[in-house]
């Protein structure tokens, strides 16, 4: 178990770097951790539980933090499960994008600022 999570920190770190290159000219924001993985990741990630569960909790962290900073409209999903299946659909269709990008999108699409992201309904 930990040479799982310990390879999974790894693979998280050095996926950080280069996605944070590639989203820094779209975004101009800094992302870090798991939402820097490929929607790609996250759809190969979705049967591995541990995996899963600590990108799962990146975008849910991705939501707080942006209603944190926001000044008026919060992002509201149903609930947790509700996420995680925006996310799943988003990234099944866009397996090149971060994860990140996907949570943008989830903030917009439940309630909150419009966000910076490339999905079309």
């Amino acid at each position: 178990m930990h040479k799982k999570l310990s390879r999974l920190v790894t693979v998280i770190c050095m996926a950080t770097l280069l996605i944070a290159f590639s989203l820094s000219n779209a975004q101009e924001v800094a992302i870090w951790g798991a939402g820097t993985e490929s929607c790609g990741r996250w759809v190969a990630l979705r049967a591995d539980k541990v995996n899963h569960a600590v990108m799962k909790q990146w975008v849910l962290g991705f939501i707080s933090g942006s209603n944190w900073n926001a000044k008026g409209s919060q992002a509201r999903p149903p609930d947790a499960d509700a996420a995680d299946i925006f996310v799943d659909e988003y990234c099944k269709n866009n397996p090149l994008h971060a994860v990140a990008l996907a949570a943008a999108a989830l903030v917009q699409e439940s309630g909150g600022p419009k966000a910076q992201h490339e999905w079309k309904r």
